[in-house]
C-alpha cells in the first residue's frame, strides 16, 4: 500500500512540476521614454515561439506622431506613424521627407484614446515583408535597438515634424508578458495574481517532496 502510495504521489509531483515549467514562457521586451515633452513612449514585447513582436507606442491624442526602427537618421528608414485621425501607417522614410506609405503588415491592431495620450499597439511578423520593412532580430537581455521619432503640435496629418529625435531601447527578459516593459501599463492586481499562483505552487511542491519522503521512511521501517 505505501508503495502505491508513493508511486503516486512522485507522478503528481512530477505532473506539477512539469505544469510549473511549461506555463514559464519567457520574452524579451523593452520600454523607452523617448520623450517626456512631447509624451512619447515606445515598447517591444518578442515572442520568439511566435515569431511576432507586439509594438505599443504612446504620444499626444490629437497629433501625429511616429517612431522609426534601427536608425538614427530618417533616410530610408522603416517607421510606424499614427496619425490623429486613428490612422496607423507604415511607412519607408525619405531623407527629410515622409517617403513612401507601405501595405499594411500588422496582423493585429488597436488604437485608443484615454484623454489627451492615445495608445496604439500593433503585433507584426519579426521579419519584415520585404527589404522596404524593418526586420527585427533575435534579441537578448541587454541588447538595444536604435530608435529616431517625430510629431507636429496641432497636426492631426502626417506634416513636417516640429519635434523630432533620436535614442534606443535597452531589452530585458522576462516571463511577465503585461509588465510595463512589455506594454507601456503595469497590471498590479495580475502581478499579485501571479505572485499568489507561485506561491501556492511552490508550497505544494514543498508538500508532496515531503509526503514522499516520510512515506519512504515509513515503508522503510515497514
Amino acid at each position: 500500500m505505501f508503495k502505491s502510495l508513493l508511486v503516486s504521489l512522485f507522478s503528481l509531483y512530477t505532473a506539477t512540476n512539469g505544469q510549473a515549467s511549461t506555463e514559464a514562457m519567457s520574452y524579451i521586451c523593452g520600454m523607452e521614454e523617448l520623450s517626456s515633452s512631447s509624451g512619447i513612449s515606445v515598447a517591444f514585447m518578442f515572442d520568439y515561439d511566435a515569431s511576432t513582436v507586439t509594438i505599443t507606442m504612446q504620444g499626444p491624442s490629437s497629433d501625429w506622431f511616429g517612431v522609426g526602427f534601427g536608425a538614427t537618421s530618417m533616410g530610408n528608414t522603416y517607421a510606424i506613424i499614427n496619425e490623429g485621425n486613428d490612422d496607423v501607417t507604415e511607412r519607408k522614410l525619405g531623407d527629410h521627407n515622409s517617403g513612401s506609405s507601405l501595405t499594411d503588415s500588422f496582423t493585429s491592431e488597436t488604437n485608443d484614446v484615454d484623454g489627451d495620450v492615445r495608445t496604439v499597439t500593433v503585433v507584426r511578423s519579426i521579419t519584415g515583408s520585404d527589404s522596404d520593412y524593418y526586420t527585427f532580430g533575435t534579441y537578448a537581455a541587454d541588447d538595444t535597438l536604435s530608435l529616431i521619432w517625430g510629431t507636429t503640435s496641432g497636426s492631426e496629418t502626417l506634416t513636417t515634424h516640429t519635434s523630432k529625435g533620436t535614442g534606443s531601447v535597452t531589452f530585458v527578459e522576462t516571463t511577465d508578458p503585461d509588465s510595463a516593459q512589455c506594454t507601456l501599463s503595469a497590471t498590479t492586481a495580475d502581478d499579485d495574481d501571479d505572485d499568489d499562483s507561485m506561491a501556492y505552487s511552490l508550497n505544494s511542491n514543498y508538500i508532496i517532496s515531503f509526503s514522499c519522503l516520510l512515506i519512504a521512511v515509513i515503508a522503510f521501517f515497514q
